[in-house]
């Protein structure tokens, strides 16, 4: 099967939109979007929620509430990880049913947000920390002094 080419467009503060053909779908508050196995998920700060795109079909699937101020977004096969900067949490979804399993408590400030094989891996701006997140306890198994606000993560392999 044939699928036209789709890109997503993010504007700054307002919407994203996402194209296809004629196909237009726009999310109003995008904070975070990541890309995972059959969907691009979207976190919306200004309502503290979560969608779901379907790229084949552009249906979006939601809202999902997760917390205050969801700002990073990191996604694998088993869950979608939600930084929530407002209230100091990380937010695991199913990425099957769209429910939050776990809340996790972490350091002041969380935004940018990643996944690893040895773990998830938030920022915490305020406190200049780094914390991993074992996704098989869904507890901090480690806390990492970084320096003066730390903004952003990525991952590759199993590291950070």
């Amino acid at each position: 099967m044939h699928v036209p080419e789709a890109r997503i467009e993010e504007t700054g503060a307002g919407p994203v939109y996402v194209r296809r053909a004629r196909r237009v779908v726009a999310v109003v508050g995008p904070d975070g979007i990541a890309v995972g196995p059959h969907a691009v998920w979207v976190a919306n700060s200004q309502d503290g929620t979560v969608v779901r795109i379907d790229p084949v079909t552009y249906t979006v699937s939601g809202p999902i509430f997760v917390g205050a101020g969801p700002a990073g977004i990191a996604v694998t096969s088993a869950a979608v990880w939600v930084a929530n900067s407002l209230d100091l949490t990380v937010s695991r979804l199913d990425p099957a049913t769209g429910r939050v399993t776990a809340t996790v408590g972490v350091g002041d400030g969380p935004g940018a947000i990643a996944a690893a094989s040895d773990g998830v891996w938030v920022v915490d701006q305020f406190d200049a920390t780094l914390r991993r997140i074992d996704p098989r306890t869904n507890q901090v198994s480690l806390i990492v002094s970084v320096g003066s606000s730390p903004q952003a993560i990525a991952a590759a392999g199993s590291g950070v």
